[in-house]
């Protein structure tokens, strides 16, 4: 056949959205129910900030069986849902360590948006002395509890020529 399903000839399959986090974790529940019951006590749907797929992990959840998710989501997550079994179905990771990285990285991600809103306050002078004390704060404990998602989203982090993990420069500072 053809190029396959989302798939342009001579182009590489788009990009799913979300995490890879995000996505990891949907892939080994729907891989094994193991997997499915771990997640439904550590990893709460809001971790998920993607839509379509905390719907999907919510469907899961809710009993969906993996081959009747696609019929059971709305259209946007119904394609990812289909990608995903792909996924799932096509294994070779190390399970328990892709499961503890995505976990570890999805419980980050409030504190490391958290970071983000404060360092965007940390510029207005009248506010930057109370944000400059939370930004330390919460450095100390991204780099000490969530050491790799907190790695991760210091090398990522685009836009930013500061060194990485410093406080904005005091707005009023020359």
């Amino acid at each position: 056949g053809g190029p396959g399903p989302g798939r342009v000839e001579g182009r590489p399959p788009a990009a799913l959205p979300g995490s890879a986090a995000e996505r990891s974790i949907l892939a080994l529940c729907i891989a094994a129910p193991e997997w499915l019951e771990r997640a439904r006590r550590e990893i709460p749907a809001a971790w998920f900030g993607e839509p379509r797929l905390r719907e999907l992990y919510e469907l899961l959840l809710g009993g969906t069986p993996p081959s009747a998710l696609a019929e059971r989501a709305s259209e946007g997550a119904a394609r990812l849902a289909e990608r995903l079994l792909a996924q799932a179905s096509a294994g070779g990771v190390d399970a328990d360590q892709t499961y503890a990285d995505a976990a570890q990285e999805l419980e980050a991600q409030p504190l490391i948006s958290e970071y983000e809103a404060l360092r965007a306050q940390a510029r207005d002078p009248a506010r930057w002395e109370e944000a400059e004390a939370r930004l330390k704060r919460l450095r100390e404990e991204l780099s000490s509890r969530y050491e790799r998602p907190w790695r991760k989203y210091m090398l990522t982090r685009r836009g930013d020529r500061r060194a990485p993990g410093s406080t904005p420069r005091r707005p009023d500072a020359p």
